[in-house]
């Protein structure tokens, strides 16, 4: 109240209630007011924000603080509510907030005081704010990344089918070059001299009137003839196959040197025959080298002994005869213009260049003479395969 609310402008001397008025005394008079006649002033306390900071290095977030204006000394419990991509709504009794981990996006900041006896729509604070998208967040940028994997994708994609593709064509020509060389190989096994002499020495038998043994070398001549094409078709078999296709080969051999020619063969009882692979016509080859350029030009008992271990994972084959020795029979093919590598052997060891590429099998093959008494005394041929390296 002041002289425009109808107060003396002289000197107050005394205010007292009386009778639901208000007395004043001044030093020579008294004035009874009633206050329903004037005009009643908010005093009540009223919220402001005192300072806000946006941080948009490394944790985005928002700081705030909020202060109140009161003319009466008390507490105030803040509370504050954020709306936008990431919503917050916290109270405390200081006024100061922190907003972190903000995504980015557009927000709005609703605060006010949550005293009992002050819940007025006007005495609130409201505020916006953006959080603005980093450079590897923008949306362009997130289609330009994921067209360059995809590009990079499709062009691994692209070197791994063209790998495959040559790979499955180096695998086919190998595949085929061996068939190739399997086929030449049965040409050589099956050659008109050894189909003539198997079937003169059986007819000699017939002609003898030893008909059951004629027949019994008739079956191993059909069973080894039809080795000869099963194989011809496989680039592994079974050991125990390959021991069958052998022991015919030689029976059928024998038959021909009649009383000059005895082979043994001996298996290390380690050895699972059934299960153990290796390629196909591998052997023989070596054994028909054995009886052309061996014990062929021998004098007397020509012994022909086939021998396989094992060693450190090794697959070992030895071929031993007690022929005439390199040496002499390179003489002896020389003076009769007969090659002393048989076409089989030429064919092995392109085989086994190639087994190598396509099974992963290494054979190892080693020929020596042997010498008893500082004299030749015939050959051994021995073949390693590494079964360790086989896939």
């Amino acid at each position: 109240m002041t002289t425009s609310s109808g107060l003396s402008s002289r000197g107050i001397v005394k205010l007292k209630r009386f009778k639901g008025h208000l007395a004043v005394a001044y030093q020579n008079s008294i004035q009874f007011i009633d206050p329903l006649l004037f005009t009643y002033k908010d005093w009540s306390s009223q919220l402001y924000l005192k300072s806000k900071e946006i941080i948009l290095d490394g944790d985005r977030s928002l700081r705030c603080s909020f202060g109140v204006i009161d003319y009466m000394v008390k507490t105030h419990w803040f509370n504050i509510d954020v709306s936008g991509p990431s919503s917050y709504n916290e109270a405390n009794d200081n006024g100061d907030f922190t907003i972190a981990s903000l995504k980015p996006g557009d927000y709005s900041v609703t605060a006010k005081i949550l005293d009992d006896e002050i819940s007025r729509k006007d005495n609130i604070v409201e505020f916006s704010f953006s959080i603005p998208l980093r450079w590897y967040e923008r949306i362009w940028l997130k289609i330009a990344g994921a067209l360059l994997l995809l590009f990079f994708g499709w062009k691994i994609i692209q070197w791994r089918v063209s790998a495959a593709k040559r790979k499955i064509q180096t695998q086919a020509d190998l595949e085929s070059e061996i068939a190739q060389i399997e086929f030449s190989a049965l040409q050589s096994q099956m050659n008109p001299h050894f189909v003539f002499n198997a079937l003169n020495s059986i007819q000699n038998l017939v002609s003898e009137n030893r008909v059951e043994e004629a027949n019994n070398y008739l079956t191993k001549f059909s069973s080894l003839l039809r080795s000869f094409l099963r194989h011809s078709e496989l680039n592994m078999t079974t050991l125990a196959d390959e021991l069958e296709l052998n022991r015919n080969y030689l029976d059928l051999e024998k038959l021909r040197f009649k009383e000059e020619m005895e082979y043994s063969i001996h298996v290390d009882g380690s050895i699972d025959v059934q299960d153990t692979m290796i390629p196909t016509v591998m052997i023989q080859p070596f054994l028909e080298n054995a009886i052309r350029h061996g014990i062929f030009h021998k004098k007397g008992l020509g012994v022909i002994t086939l021998t396989i271990d094992e060693v450190d994972d090794a697959l070992r084959i030895r071929i031993a005869d007690n022929g005439i020795g390199m040496k002499k029979s390179k003489e002896i093919n020389a003076v009769s213009k007969v090659s002393h590598d048989s076409r089989g052997l030429k064919l092995l060891e392109r085989k086994k260049e190639l087994l190598k590429v396509i099974e992963g099998l290494e054979v190892k093959v080693d020929i020596k003479d042997l010498l008893q008494d500082n004299k030749v005394d015939g050959t051994e041929v021995q073949l390693t395969v590494n079964m360790k390296n086989h896939t």
